[in-house]
């Protein structure tokens, strides 16, 4: 589960139980967006949307099975944007629906969406993006190995002022610029 506040808007995000469309013992939603493509397994997502205290809507997303609820939303102006597994989108809060959709080749599931300036680092299981505001990649690198610690001891992924610092499953370090390129 995750909580977004966004001027007058507060936003939850929580997995649901699946939406099957040929039930009647389905919960009820405002609006039901299919955003996961037909070969994909998938899961039910909700976003309870209240702006004000006057205005509660409840949107289901029919989305990748592998999409992670607690670590998917990120504020992006008057939008949400979101990392649905391999894809990625606007969701716009006024008109309650999907403004841009991509689908991303990833290698591997993507774990977590950073904000960096009016972009957005993308971290996964084998790759690492950098996504513009408009959803073009600007660059993508993928390590050696998953980048995951095998000791858990300190973070696998970590943005500082300058870089993005990695380690991977065989503890490789790594150090890559904002603008895509390996320091170290």
């Amino acid at each position: 589960m995750q909580k977004l506040s966004m001027g007058d808007y507060h936003i939850l995000i929580r997995q649901e139980p699946d939406y099957d469309f040929n039930s009647s013992d389905n919960k009820c939603y405002d609006e039901i967006l299919i955003v996961a493509d037909e070969e994909s397994y998938t899961k039910t997502i909700s976003l309870i949307i209240e702006k004000e205290e006057c205005l509660k809507k409840e949107i289901a997303l029919i989305v990748p099975y592998y999409t992670n609820t607690d670590r998917c939303a990120l504020p992006a102006g008057n939008r949400v944007f979101l990392m649905l597994d391999n894809l990625i989108c606007f969701f716009n809060l006024e008109t309650l629906n999907i403004d841009k959709l991509l689908k991303i080749n990833s290698i591997g599931t993507l774990f977590a969406p950073y904000s960096y300036g009016q972009d957005f680092i993308l971290y996964g299981e084998m790759d690492i993006f950098r996504i513009s505001s408009d959803l073009s990649i600007q660059w993508r690198i993928s390590g050696k190995d998953i980048f995951v610690k095998s000791n858990n001891a300190g973070p696998a992924f970590e943005m500082k002022d300058d870089r993005i610092c990695l380690y991977d499953f065989e503890d490789n370090y790594y150090e890559i610029s904002y603008d895509g390129k390996w320091i170290g």
